[in-house]
């Protein structure tokens, strides 16, 4: 991916996680650190 191609990217990243963000009304950031923790975690399976 070019530099280019990246920095884009990563504002269009900014730009939905900062519509999120405003979509919550109460505990903005509690509920993104909870939306951080479940993104992050590339380990997690379902049960059959």
């Amino acid at each position: 991916m070019s530099q280019n191609n990246y920095n884009q990217s990563q504002q269009e990243f900014k730009k939905f996680r900062d519509k999120l963000y405003q979509s919550f009304n109460y505990r903005r950031d509690t509920v993104m650190d909870l939306v951080d923790a479940i993104a992050a975690n590339t380990t997690a399976r379902t049960r059959p």
